[in-house]
C-alpha cells in the first residue's frame, strides 16, 4: 500500500468523524475551525464527557494514525478505542488532519483537543504541552540505499561523511540530524514522512531516520533500492546513550483532568495486555517495566 500523504488535505479544515465502536468507521467531513466551547468554566475533559465527542489532531502517518478510505486506522485509533471509547463511552472521535509540524500550534490554538500523532515525549515539547504516560517505544532505524554505499553505521559520522539526510519538519529526528552535524543542502527538511521516502528513492537523499514499522515497510516495498543500515549506532552525545523515543498523547497543559482520566484508562490496557497486542499489531515496541516515566522524559 502506498503511504498516505498529507498533501491530499488542506493545512486546516479537513477532518474525519469517527463513530465509537469496532473499527471507528466514519466519513470525511468539513472540520470546524476550533473545538466546541461549553459552559463557562468547563474543562476540555468535562466537555468531552458531556458531548461524548473528542477532536484528535493526526498527521496522517502510517501506522500511527492515517486515513484509509473512510476510516481512521492505526496504533493511535486502536488505543483510543480501548481507552476513551471503551472505558468512558466516548461515541464520536473527530480526527483533524494537519502536518506534523503544526500539531502543537494547532493544539494550543484549540483546533483539536488532543494530539494523536505518535508524538515523542521531549523536554522542549513538555514546555508547551502535557503528555500522557507513554504508550509505545519508537527506536530509530536508518534507511539507506541498497548496499549502504556511504558506509553509514554511526549517526555521529553523518557530518564527516557528507551524508544528505531527509527529515520531516518538527520531528525529533530533525534535531538529531542537526546535533550530528547535518546542515545546509545536506539537511533536507520535508513536510511528510512520505516525502522522506521520495527524497531517498529519487537519490536526492542518502539516509532517512524513521521508526521500526515504517523502516520495515519501506524496505519491503523497495527491496532492490533500499535497506536498513546494520549495524547502526544513534547516541545522544550529551549522555552517550540512545535517544529515548517514547510516544504518547498530548493535551494542553491546563487539561490535567484529561490526562489523569486517560492515564487511568491506559493503565488498565497495560495491565490486561491490550496495549501489548496493539503495539505488536503495528510493529511498535511496548515500553518495558524499566522504561522512563513521562516526568523523567520531560526532564531530559
Amino acid at each position: 500500500m502506498t503511504d498516505p500523504t498529507r498533501r491530499e488535505f488542506l493545512r486546516w479544515g479537513t477532518a474525519v468523524t469517527l463513530v465509537g465502536g469496532s473499527g471507528l468507521v466514519g466519513e470525511v467531513l468539513a472540520a470546524c475551525g476550533s473545538t466546541t466551547s461549553g459552559p463557562s468554566g468547563e474543562t476540555t475533559w468535562q466537555r468531552v464527557l458531556r458531548t461524548k465527542t473528542v477532536n484528535v489532531g493526526v498527521s496522517n502517518d502510517n501506522p500511527q494514525a492515517y486515513i484509509q478510505g473512510t476510516k481512521l486506522v492505526g496504533q493511535v485509533p486502536d488505543v483510543l478505542q480501548a481507552t476513551l471509547v471503551a472505558q468512558y463511552g466516548i461515541s464520536t472521535v473527530v480526527a483533524t488532519v494537519a502536518e506534523f509540524g503544526s500539531m502543537i500550534p494547532g493544539l494550543i490554538a484549540k483546533r483539536f483537543d488532543v494530539i494523536g500523532a505518535g508524538m515523542l515525549i521531549k523536554p522542549a515539547r513538555c514546555k508547551q504541552v502535557a503528555f500522557s504516560n507513554p504508550d509505545s517505544d519508537h527506536p530509530d532505524y536508518a534507511v539507506v540505499h541498497k548496499g549502504n554505499p556511504l558506509g553509514v553505521h554511526n549517526f555521529a559520522d553523518v557530518g564527516r561523511l557528507n551524508v544528505r539526510i531527509a527529515v520531516t519538519s518538527g520531528t525529533a529526528e530533525q534535531q538529531y540530524a542537526v546535533t550530528a552535524g547535518a546542515s545546509g543542502s545536506n539537511l533536507i527538511v520535508v513536510p511528510t514522512d512520505a516525502d522522506q521516502l521520495a527524497q531517498l528513492l529519487s537519490n536526492r537523499a542518502d539516509l532517512v531516520l524513521t521508526f521500526k514499522p515504517q523502516a520495515h515497510r519501506w524496505v519491503t516495498d523497495n527491496p532492490n533500492a533500499l535497506e536498513i543500515a546494520q549495524p547502526f549506532t544513534l547516541l545522544d552525545p550529551s549522555t552517550g546513550k540512545p535517544y529515548p523515543n517514547f510516544a504518547a498523547l498530548a493535551v494542553r497543559k491546563e487539561d490535567t483532568d484529561f490526562i489523569a482520566a486517560y492515564n487511568q484508562a491506559l493503565s488498565k490496557i497495560i495491565a490486561d495486555g491490550t496495549l501489548a497486542q496493539i503495539d505488536n499489531k503495528y510493529d511498535f515496541d511496548l515500553p518495558g517495566p524499566n522504561a522512563p516515566t513521562v516526568e523523567e522524559l520531560c526532564k531530559g
